[in-house]
């Protein structure tokens, strides 16, 4: 007796569907281009994540206004630190955009980590998610204080 082999016509597609996804697991973009240290200071932030990844027409810019913010240059401090969330999830959990010295309880850092259900989506919403080096810099600048530099 012959031990059954998956025909040719069978397995050709899962063998191409494997290597496809072992290419492309090895290639997952993120939002801030490698080899680019962002610094833990909202310049830093601004200029590397916000700018390129945050304030663009569709999203958070003052043509889109998602989320009733606006992280363009010239506006993105004073629509961040100390200002109550527009989500009504993070509303009801009474929480700030950014809350210096609170990571954990600031919604900037929870939209880029692990917002609930009622939070809406991860971001950045383009589906490019931020390297963790940008997200510990996100954390920690908040952890300091939040400071305009």
């Amino acid at each position: 007796m012959r031990p059954l082999r998956p025909s040719p016509t069978t397995s050709r597609p899962l063998f191409l569907g494997l290597i496809l996804s072992a290419v492309l697991a090895g290639c997952s973009p993120t939002a801030t281009s490698p080899g680019v240290t962002v610094e833990p200071t909202y310049t830093s932030i601004r200029n590397k994540i916000f700018t390129k990844s945050c304030s663009t027409p569709s999203c958070h810019s003052t043509e889109g206004f998602r989320g009733a913010m606006v992280l363009e240059a010239d506006k993105a401090y004073d629509n961040l630190v100390s200002v109550p969330a527009d989500n009504d999830g993070a509303k009801a959990r009474h929480l700030l955009r950014v809350s210096p010295g609170q990571p954990d309880s600031s919604f900037l850092y929870i939209k880029l980590t692990h917002p609930a259900a009622n939070e809406g989506s991860l971001m950045p919403y383009s589906g490019i998610p931020l390297d963790s080096q940008s997200i510990s810099a996100i954390r920690t600048w908040i952890a300091n204080g939040a400071k305009r530099d």
